[in-house]
Formats: C-alpha cells, sequence, structure tokens
C-alpha cells in the first residue's frame, strides 16, 4: 500500500496514525523531501492525539524539523505544502507563520498535474476546510 493511501486511510480514520509511521519510516523508493514532509505529517498527528504537555511540545518541534528538512532540499515539494497548510489550519495555539495563503495557491495550481488520486483526494478535502 503506497504512504498517500495509507494517509487517506488514516485522515477517513480507517487506518492508526501508527501504522502511516511505520510505512514512513520503511518506504523505499520515495524521495527524501516527501518522506521527511510524512514523517512531519506524523509527528503533527501524534501532536494532536497526546494529551501530554510535554510530549505535544516535542511533536510539533519535531514536525517543524522534519518540515524544514523537507522545504530545504526542495521548495515545491507538494507533500510538504499539502501538509503544511493542514497543520497550520488545524493546529491552535501554535506559532507558526502562516503559509496558508502561499500554500493554497500553490496546490490549487499543482493539484491539477498531480498522478496520485489518493492525494488528489486530501488535497481536496484539506482545502475544503
Amino acid at each position: 500500500m503506497e504512504l498517500s493511501q495509507i494517509l487517506l486511510h488514516v485522515i477517513e480514520e480507517k487506518e492508526s496514525v501508527k501504522k502511516l509511521v511505520e510505512k514512513t519510516k520503511t518506504a523505499k523508493n520515495t524521495k527524501d523531501e516527501v518522506k521527511f514532509s510524512y514523517q512531519a505529517f506524523c509527528c503533527a498527528l501524534m501532536a494532536k492525539e497526546t494529551t501530554n504537555n510535554l510530549q505535544k511540545i516535542e511533536y510539533i518541534n519535531a514536525y517543524a524539523k522534519y518540515l524544514n528538512s523537507a522545504l530545504e532540499l526542495n521548495t515545491e515539494c507538494y507533500e510538504a505544502r499539502l501538509f503544511r497548510v493542514s497543520v497550520e489550519k488545524k493546529l491552535q495555539n501554535v506559532d507558526f507563520k502562516n503559509h496558508i495563503t502561499q500554500d493554497t495557491y500553490f496546490l490549487r495550481a499543482n493539484v491539477g498535474i498531480i498522478k496520485d488520486e489518493n492525494l488528489k483526494k486530501i488535497t481536496n478535502k484539506i482545502l475544503s476546510l
């Protein structure tokens, strides 16, 4: 099963975040920036789920580290932009620079050329929030 398919199942609550974390760790033939993007999103999802405030801060810091690594490798990484806009729309009380407008524009401009149907579905869900 592809990363994007598992991600879609996590969003639809058909799979656990743990399964996405495991698949991300073992993903082969995946560009580093895409892998970092998924790792970042897994951290954001785990931050959302935990009730331990210290653990929440650690997950958010890890999210930022992975996302920055992905964007340093490729500023146009579709997955990084998708996950960043999703997190910035959802996480509250976190002091991130707001990229929602520019990432939304990027996603709308590029969703048509994405071949991965799961990513298209996820993009449409996130943009409709």
